[in-house]
């Protein structure tokens, strides 16, 4: 095939990882993974809901990947229409770069993260808080800096000059009924997208499925879209439900069930943790269960959920904000297993006030419990499939794994140790680093009591959630304020096209799942 860019296929990076450079007056170049779908027009990894054939990622509705393409004389390329991931670019001299991945970004760019900077997990977190307030600038090492762009497409002209767009606005939803329908219609042309026969590498859904209100109803609907197969983790990491098992839903629903515990990643050797936590957060690493499960596929999840369709969201709004990260530290994991990411609250998230319009109206009242753990929307899905109501949503909790609340595995920790031991912190860095300690405790013991504060209230009918009154930056431990740099130095050579010591190792096949037909 004649291409109008130069292309090249590197075995040894990871499947779904892509960097376009270009420069002024010459052919654009494109590195990739394995698994990045090339055609005359452009590229792309993903899926997206309209028709694989046409390649036009950039005007979907609900894109789950990335996507470029040339149009005249510039180049068009999509971000997924989620915050949970995004693109990275940075621009030095006459050399422009862009990625999926800021650690191929930064390694094409011959850079890599500024070891003295201390805000990296908080900064890349926030794109937790919305388009407009996240941020999405980040120092690199020796003065450079690197941009990240969320829920957007960018045109990038001749002159290497990058413009930022809107994604397309889904139609606005009147009741729910119609919007029950867009969210299967979107999952239905999702699946035929991954499932195109133009493809080499086909994807197939695979639900996530817990005993709270988010990822039922979206295994819910990925049945009634085609699915077949579901994963859930056993036991709960936090809340007030012992057991997260899905196992029970999931068959109801009619799906065959894969089961893992929740330490299950830890059986594995390998510096596990460091490709989630180079994405700010190690949230998501118990997914790491199932590594031999998800390659190929479209994995269907609730992220997002707690905010789209809570009726106590803090902020209802079209600019995808949200109160927590969790999800957003897949990215590195997605991009080296091959899989797609289809997190279903976020499709049609840019109508969230139609959505919460939508919870809070009286049509919703039969499946509304008025407690504090409450979600209209999710519960209707759920039940009108034939699950009983006692069986989810009856308490909070999850399965998330933060390198803050539990033990890391111990050669993660060890090597992030030595990591940190190896730049030596000044005086006045050893200072601030105790300062920051105290404010720490000082915001954990204010979140835990303005949480037992709110549910008092909530039981004598005021809903009122407390701000947290420490400063965001000492809300996270200082002795994990070169996370993010430990985990970018882990997985940089799987970037460089060498065997990487330090790479998180392929869970053992069979040694930690069971499946259930």
């Amino acid at each position: 095939m004649d291409l109008p860019f130069s292309d090249r296929c590197d075995a040894r990076l990871p499947p779904l990882a892509w960097c376009l450079t270009l420069r002024p007056g010459e052919r654009a170049a494109l590195l990739r993974g394995r698994g990045v779908e090339v055609s005359a027009s452009g590229y792309c990894e993903g899926v997206w809901d309209g028709d694989y054939a046409a390649g036009r990622a950039d005007e979907a509705d609900s894109c789950m990947g990335s996507a470029g393409r040339l149009e005249g004389d510039a180049w068009v390329v999509s971000t997924p229409s989620h915050v949970l991931e995004g693109l990275y670019s940075i621009r030095r001299d006459d050399v422009l770069h862009v990625s999926n991945s800021y650690v191929f970004l930064l390694v094409r760019a011959g850079l890599s993260l500024d070891p003295d900077y201390r805000r990296y997990l908080l900064d890349l977190r926030s794109g937790c808080f919305g388009l407009a307030r996240g941020v999405n600038v980040f120092p690199a090492a020796g003065g450079e800096t690197f941009c990240r762009h969320l829920a957007c497409n960018l045109r990038i002209g001749p002159d290497l000059d990058v413009r930022r767009a809107g994604k397309p606005r889904p139609p606005h939803f009147r009741d729910f009924a119609q919007y029950r329908a867009y969210l299967v219609d979107a999952l239905r042309s999702l699946a035929a997208n991954g499932a195109h026969p133009a493809r080499r590498q086909p994807f197939r859904m695979l639900a996530s499925v817990s005993r709270g209100y988010d990822s039922p109803a979206c295994a819910a609907l990925a049945a009634e879209a085609g699915c077949k197969e579901a994963m859930t983790i056993r036991d709960s990491s936090w809340g007030s439900v012992a057991s997260d098992d899905g196992t029970a839903i999931a068959e109801r629903l009619g799906l065959a069930v894969h089961a893992a515990s929740l330490e299950a990643y830890a059986q594995g050797p390998g510096l596990t943790e460091a490709e989630f936590v180079a994405m700010g957060d190690a949230g998501d690493v118990q997914f790491a269960a199932f590594e031999d499960l998800l390659p190929g596929r479209m994995l269907v999840t609730g992220m997002c959920g707690d905010d789209v369709w809570s009726p106590e969201a803090r902020r209802v709004s079209a600019d995808l904000a949200r109160t927590n990260a969790g999800g957003s530290s897949l990215g590195e994991f997605r991009l080296r297993v091959g899989f797609a990411h289809v997190p279903v609250p976020t499709i049609g998230g840019r109508r969230h006030p139609d959505i919460h319009a939508i919870t809070c109206s009286a049509q919703m009242d039969p499946w509304r419990l008025d407690s504090h753990y409450d979600r209209p929307i999710p519960r209707r899905i759920t039940e009108e499939k034939g699950v009983p109501r006692d069986w989810f949503g009856r308490g909070k909790s999850a399965t998330a794994i933060w390198w803050t609340l539990r033990k890391p595995k111990p050669e993660s920790a060890d090597s992030y140790l030595q990591f940190r031991q190896a730049r030596r912190l000044s005086h006045s860095r050893r200072a601030e680093e105790a300062l920051h300690g105290a404010a720490y405790r000082l915001s954990r013991a204010w979140f835990r009591g303005s949480q037992l504060l709110s549910r008092a209230l909530r039981r004598a009918g005021v809903h009122v959630e407390l701000p947290q009154v420490i400063p965001r930056r000492y809300t996270e431990p200082a002795n994990e304020d070169m996370l993010v740099q430990w985990g970018a130095a882990a997985i940089a050579a799987r970037y460089v096209g060498e065997p990487a010591q330090d790479q998180p190792a392929p869970v053992r096949r069979g040694a930690v799942r069971e499946s259930r037909a």
